[in-house]
């Protein structure tokens, strides 16, 4: 089964999300700080300028119905005028519950420009999320070219910004800014899948992000070397050598520790049965998954789980008993 640009935007989704309205005065700023790696601002109304505030790149421009999105955890200033006085804040520094999103304001007088910006986290160690350009902006004025994978879905901004308030926003919010993101990536991955992959010239580069995105993707899937060299292109053994040199060691026990990791994750926090957790390893049978457990963790995965979380030592099938609730009054 060859890999699809579906496949890679899976390890990039977007599981939460933290928002605030953002109101601008005119000749205004702000610089936003986060402790989060990524962020993506949607202007509402207005125009502003938008820059990571290192004074080593040219602000771009946002208008209404414009989103920017930005990886790397740099602080991000907006503002509406080239001499802005620019404030600091560190709002989304910390880490909120609000259910909607509230209006954080800067500047005096009359609104200049409104966004809807949102700050979020994303896997630093997904070598597809360190292949993206630092900054992608997507323009409200973009046309499809014939080429589906660049036609865009621009938001409503009207029917946003009322969704944006009340009880549940702040998840619903989640969602939207999930796909404005995955439209984002999209269009910067698009033109490698439009005749099959292919990644020469400078983008050989990506050749082992690729790899590995696909197969933090699905680590369930049969990988191997193979099967991987031939989704990037290269020899087995040109992949072979590539992959060690870029991550440090082969491709089997990083596919190996990665299920383990990810089967332990499991087992933990989630109320599953053992042969569950192995058919999501990729493993099937029980057996060969609880050898490979103990061989890495010094202990069967039943043990491990009555050890980590006693609460779901009993579950069955990926379901809790839910017994003492159904009995009789």
């Amino acid at each position: 089964m060859k890999a699809t640009l579906s496949d890679l935007l899976q390890s990039v989704r977007i599981a939460k999300i933290d928002t605030a309205f953002v109101a601008l005065g005119e000749n205004a700023g702000v610089r936003l700080s986060s402790g989060r790696n990524a962020c993506l601002h949607l202007v509402l109304e207005g125009q502003v300028a938008l820059e990571d505030g290192s004074g080593a790149e040219r602000p771009t421009l946002l208008q209404a119905g414009d989103y920017a999105v930005s990886l790397g955890g740099k602080p991000q200033v907006l503002m509406t005028g080239a001499g802005a006085r620019v404030t600091g804040s560190d709002y989304f520094m910390a880490t909120h519950t609000h259910d909607s999103p509230p209006t954080i304001r800067f500047g005096t007088g009359r609104s200049a420009a409104r966004l809807l910006c949102g700050m979020f986290q994303l896997p630093v160690v997904n070598p597809l999320v360190r292949a993206l350009p630092r900054r992608m902006v997507l323009r409200a004025g973009g046309k499809a070219t014939g080429d589906d994978a660049k036609a865009l879905l621009m938001p409503d901004l009207a029917r946003i910004a009322r969704a944006a308030q009340g009880p549940g926003a702040t998840t619903l919010l989640t969602s939207a800014f999930d796909t404005l993101f995955m439209q984002a990536v999209r269009g910067e991955m698009a033109a490698l899948f439009k005749d099959g992959l292919k990644l020469v010239g400078t983008l050989a580069r990506l050749r082992i992000p690729i790899a590995l995105s696909l197969i933090h993707s699905h680590p369930e899937r049969r990988w191997t070397l193979e099967k991987l060299a031939g989704e990037v292109g290269l020899s087995r053994s040109a992949f072979a050598a590539e992959f060690v040199a870029v991550v440090g060691e082969p491709l089997t026990p990083y596919l190996t520790r990665l299920r383990m990791t990810r089967a332990a994750d499991m087992l933990r926090w989630q109320p599953v049965a053992v042969a569950d957790v192995a058919w999501s390893a990729g493993y099937e049978s029980v057996a060969a998954f609880s050898r490979a457990f103990r061989k890495h963790f010094n202990t069967s995965p039943a043990a491990y789980q009555r050890a980590q979380a006693p609460r779901y030592a009993h579950a069955v099938a990926g379901h809790m008993h839910w017994s003492p609730f159904l009995e009789d009054e």
